[in-house]
């Protein structure tokens, strides 16, 4: 059993100079500062974040399950219902609210940065070592 480990190991371990070369230029990709606007912001095109889809998704369950009023429930079960559905579509308002908030405010930072002359990114080209 040990033996076959051995010989997978060194089947595995061989590396080509393409692949190492493949390597280096991943690394060299990963060391070049990238264009923020374009990149980050997708020139010109908004920044989209997730918080508006997940709130409206969770206002969208509370409401499905404040159904489940239809169905023959006891005082304490409705008020525990009652309960997990409100603060459902409340958490579900405010992701979508800040979420929408936050897309506006980050794209604006962005753009006054970029005027004042000041984005945040290095633009010192490091050599790949």
């Amino acid at each position: 059993m040990a033996l076959s480990l051995v010989g997978f190991a060194k089947l595995f371990a061989q590396e080509t100079e393409a692949e190492r070369e493949l390597v280096r230029e991943f690394f060299r990709k990963l060391d070049t500062p990238v264009d923020v606007m374009r990149e980050v912001f997708g020139a010109g095109k908004r920044q989209i974040s997730t918080f508006p889809l997940v709130g409206g998704t969770t206002i969208v369950m509370g409401l499905l399950m404040s159904l489940i009023f239809m169905t023959p429930l006891g005082s304490g079960e409705a008020v525990t219902l009652g309960i997990i559905v409100a603060v459902m579509i409340v958490f579900g308002i405010l992701m979508w609210y800040f979420g929408k908030k936050s897309e506006i405010r980050s794209a604006n930072q962005y753009l006054q940065n970029v005027e004042s002359g000041s984005t945040g990114v290095s633009t010192d080209e490091k050599e790949p070592g």
